[in-house]
C-alpha cells in the first residue's frame, strides 16, 4: 500500500466468523494482527429426519467429528470426519462417502462418490442437511453417472434432555397402563413434587398407610335354606292301596273320614252309627 492509502479488508477462515478491517497505510504501520473466532453452535447432539442420533464436536481448526448415539445417554461411536469449506454466511462442512451400485459391485465405476454437506446457520441456530442424489446409468458393465443434484435441505432439530419426557416399560406377565408424562423436577424448589427424593418419600408414606388399613374379611357365605318337600294330598283310592309305611306317614288331617253308612246299613230299630270296617288301612275318625 502507497502512503495515505486507504482500505477495507474481509479476513474469514471456514468455520470462523469473519472480520472487518479498515487499514489505513503509514510508515509505521507494517503488520496487522487479526484474530478470528470460532463458530461452535453446531456442537451438540442433533436428530436426523430419520429419528437417528448424532452428535457435532469440532475437531481442530479445520474438521467436525460426527458420533453416534443410540441414547442421550449411551457412548459416542465415531461415525466420520467432515471438512470445514468456505461458505458467505454462518459454517458448512461435508464429506464424501462411496456407494457401490450391486449391479457390478466389483466394477471401480460403479463405486460411485457421493456428497452429503451440513449447513449451520449461527442467526436463527438451525442445523440442516442436504445429500446429494447421484443418477448412474449401467451399460457394458459399466456405470456412468448421467447427473449429480443436491437435495433440498432438511432441518435437524436439536435433541434436548430437559424435555418432557415418557417411560415406557415392556410388559412383565401382564400388560400395564399407558405410560405418563411427567416433568422435570426443579432443582430450585425444595418441594418440588416431581423431585425424586419427594417422589421416593410419597409412595413410602402411601405404602405405610396401605398397612395399616384393616384388612376386611368377606361376609360369610349364608348356606341355602332347603324347603321341604310339600306332600301332595291322596284320593281315596290310592289312600286304599296305600302301603302302611307310607299311610304311616299321612297327617291325619288330609285321610277323609268314612262317610255315615246309609239307611240300608244302619240296624233297626236303633241309633244310627258308624261301623268301622275292619281293614287295617283305614284309621277311624277321631273326636275332637
Amino acid at each position: 500500500m502507497r502512503a495515505g492509502e486507504e482500505v477495507d479488508l474481509t479476513v474469514k477462515k471456514p468455520g470462523f466468523a469473519p472480520e472487518l478491517k479498515h487499514l489505513a497505510a503509514s510508515e509505521e504501520t507494517r503488520a496487522v494482527d487479526v484474530v478470528l473466532t470460532q463458530i461452535n453452535g453446531f456442537e451438540g447432539t442433533w436428530v436426523l429426519p430419520d429419528g437417528q442420533l448424532r452428535a457435532f464436536t469440532r475437531s481442530g481448526d479445520e474438521h467436525v467429528d460426527v458420533f453416534k448415539l443410540s441414547t442421550l445417554a449411551s457412548e459416542k461411536e465415531f461415525y466420520r470426519k467432515f471438512l470445514l469449506e468456505d461458505s458467505p454466511t454462518g459454517v458448512k462442512f461435508a464429506a464424501t462417502d462411496t456407494i457401490v451400485d450391486q449391479r457390478a459391485p466389483t466394477e471401480p465405476s460403479c463405486q460411485v462418490p457421493v456428497r452429503v454437506e451440513y449447513f449451520y446457520d449461527p442467526q436463527k441456530d438451525m442445523l440442516e442437511v442436504r445429500p446429494e442424489d447421484v443418477e448412474t446409468g449401467f451399460q457394458q458393465g459399466r456405470c456412468v453417472v448421467h447427473n449429480r443434484e443436491l437435495v433440498a435441505a432438511v432441518p435437524l432439530v436439536r435433541a434436548q434432555a430437559d424435555a418432557d419426557t415418557r417411560t415406557t416399560r415392556a410388559p412383565v406377565g401382564k400388560p400395564i397402563d399407558a405410560p405418563s408424562l411427567r416433568q422435570r423436577p426443579d432443582p430450585n424448589d425444595p418441594n418440588d413434587p416431581n423431585d425424586d427424593k419427594n417422589v421416593k418419600e410419597r409412595l413410602q408414606k402411601d405404602d405405610l398407610q396401605n398397612l395399616r388399613k384393616p384388612t376386611q374379611k368377606p361376609p360369610p357365605s349364608k348356606a341355602p335354606l332347603t324347603k321341604g318337600k310339600k306332600t301332595s294330598s291322596l284320593d281315596n283310592a290310592n289312600l286304599d292301596k296305600a302301603p302302611p309305611k307310607q299311610q304311616a306317614n299321612v297327617p291325619a288331617k288330609l285321610v277323609k273320614p268314612e262317610p255315615p253308612p246309609s239307611a240300608q246299613n244302619t240296624p233297626t230299630g236303633g241309633e244310627q252309627q258308624q261301623q268301622v270296617r275292619g281293614d287295617s288301612q283305614i284309621a277311624p275318625q277321631v273326636k275332637k
